[in-house]
């Protein structure tokens, strides 16, 4: 870590595990870099997970992988975490302690997660501030735990929540810049080696993949083969580190044009490439598909007791924008649930441009404006003690 200017401040970012927990961040941090007072250092404390790194690594950016873990019940579970939450605590306070020392203010914007609440724990053990950003609606566990002590509270979600304890900073959907689809859709599809004339069915599990949408895409893939071939559909799969080659292989027998990836990257290019998009829900999922204006079946994920992600759906498709399916986590039951209204969208191109229209409807009243609100928000706390700033935007 580099030593900043008299007067600086620094940020440190908590929060990883999955994209969802980081993307948004990287938008914040995006915002951040192009304004008058940028941080002179920014730093990530994130999971050890291997997404962390890669997401972290491949844009250069400082990070720091800590060893917390999870939190469960179980006996295996619940001893990990606990093992995990020392070390994770005591490298969190290091690691505030170092940026005190040079920097004038240190603030901590944590996005949830189980690497973000022992950042958090140690913020208020070592006085620096903490803004919180709420992305799901409920919040999950390590940001409700973050609530409690957060100096501001930013609400990202789609409509605003609907069950906090205390008054929130209404910011609005978060979209980094790299995933909203460009206006060129023919050169997103042929980024991809597809033909830009013949429509794209993206398929997104999310930065981790999911494992019982790849199921239910393969089994509707084996049995509607010729509705794919039929409406010249190309599959762009973004599928994790465990099912692609599997997947791969459904597509070649079934005689599909496909991409199947662990990741995609840029993510606006595969929005931009998508005519119909099937997804899971996560927070910034949603809010890219809004963003990026795409048709689409979202299968929320189905172990969330709290069913978040059905939550962090629902406006879009309240507002006809979007269709919600129950991932019944068996991939015959789901074909069976939602194989025969996937056809329709695949094979209605007026159904469709139905979903898109509306979604455009509610991009205009909805736009993805909050990256730069909690930007502004850090700026202004940190202004009352940051003296070196540049100048211009």
């Amino acid at each position: 870590m580099s030593r900043g200017p008299k007067g600086s401040w620094a940020l440190i970012v908590a929060g990883g595990g999955t994209g969802g927990h980081l993307f948004p961040a990287l938008a914040v941090t995006e915002a951040l870099a192009s304004s008058a007072c940028p941080p002179a250092e920014t730093l990530w404390l994130c999971s050890d997970r291997a997404v962390d790194a890669r997401i972290l690594g491949d844009r250069h950016l400082e990070f720091e992988p800590l060893a917390a873990k999870p939190f469960s019940l179980s006996p295996g579970s619940l001893a990990r975490f606990v093992g995990g939450w020392g070390p994770s605590l005591r490298a969190g306070r290091s690691t505030l302690r170092g940026l005190k020392s040079k920097h004038k203010t240190v603030l901590v914007l944590s996005t949830g997660g189980f690497a973000a609440a022992p950042v958090v724990r140690a913020a208020r053990l070592e006085r620096c501030p903490v803004h919180v950003l709420v992305l799901d609606d409920p919040p999950g566990k390590a940001t409700r735990l973050s609530l409690r002590t957060a100096h501001t509270i930013h609400d990202a979600t789609l409509m605003g929540l609907t069950d906090l304890s205390r008054q929130a900073h209404r910011v609005g959907p978060i979209v980094r810049a790299e995933a909203i689809a460009p206006e060129d859709h023919g050169s997103c599809k042929q980024h991809w080696g597809f033909d830009p004339s013949r429509p794209v069915l993206l398929i997104s599990g999310g930065s981790l993949g999911a494992r019982t949408l790849n199921e239910f895409v393969a089994a509707f893939t084996a049995q509607h083969a010729e509705a794919l071939s039929a409406g010249q559909w190309q599959v762009l799969h973004q599928a994790g580190g465990e099912q692609g080659d599997e997947l791969a292989e459904v597509y070649e027998r079934a005689g599909i044009d496909a991409r199947v990836e662990p990741m995609l990257s840029p993510m606006g290019l595969a929005w931009g490439a998508a005519d119909l998009a099937l997804c899971r829900a996560g927070a910034g999922t949603v809010a890219e598909v809004a963003a990026s204006a795409v048709p689409a079946a979202f299968l929320p994920y189905p172990f969330h007791r709290d069913h978040h992600q059905t939550r962090n759906a629902r406006p879009l498709a309240d507002t006809g924008g979007s269709v919600i399916w129950e991932d019944h986590k068996n991939a015959k039951s789901n074909l069976l649930s939602h194989g025969p209204a996937l056809l329709e969208l695949l094979g209605s191109a007026a159904r469709r441009g139905e979903l898109k229209q509306a979604i455009e409807r509610f991009r205009s009243q909805q736009p993805a404006g909050g990256a730069r609100a909690v930007a502004d928000s850090l700026i202004g706390h940190a202004s009352g003690s940051v003296t070196v700033c540049r100048t211009g935007g």
